[in-house]
């Protein structure tokens, strides 16, 4: 995901799991405040996609480390405006999860909110 200039701390090439995960409860497309008034479970969410990507926490650009907010927001693009061919859910939206390893962010109205 991050090939162009990004290099690795210490020449690693570790992997982590990326995942997207939807709910269809009530609460689907509203802001964490809301679902979380409504009932939210991370038991109601399916994944509906995974894949494994390079462990962005190792790597740099220009010398500085790779954020979370960097990565969510370059798959935000990517899952609205560069779709995969083989995805088949619907496109990245308010109340999705995107899991980075073993941390998880719910997509919120401005931005996201790690689990």
């Amino acid at each position: 995901m991050y090939n162009g200039g990004a290099r690795s701390r210490k020449g690693e090439k570790t992997i982590m799991e990326f995942k997207i995960l939807q709910t269809k409860k009530d609460y689907r497309f509203m802001d964490y405040e809301y679902a979380i008034n409504h009932g939210f479970n991370l038991d109601d969410y399916e994944t509906v996609w995974e894949e494994e990507m390079y462990d962005y926490t190792k790597r740099t650009v220009d010398g500085k480390p790779i954020s979370d907010s960097m990565v969510l927001e370059t798959i935000f693009n990517r899952f609205n405006l560069y779709i995969p061919e083989n995805y088949e859910a619907r496109s990245l939206s308010v109340s999705d999860i995107v899991v980075l390893g073993e941390k998880q962010f719910y997509c919120d109205s401005f931005g996201w909110k790690e689990l």
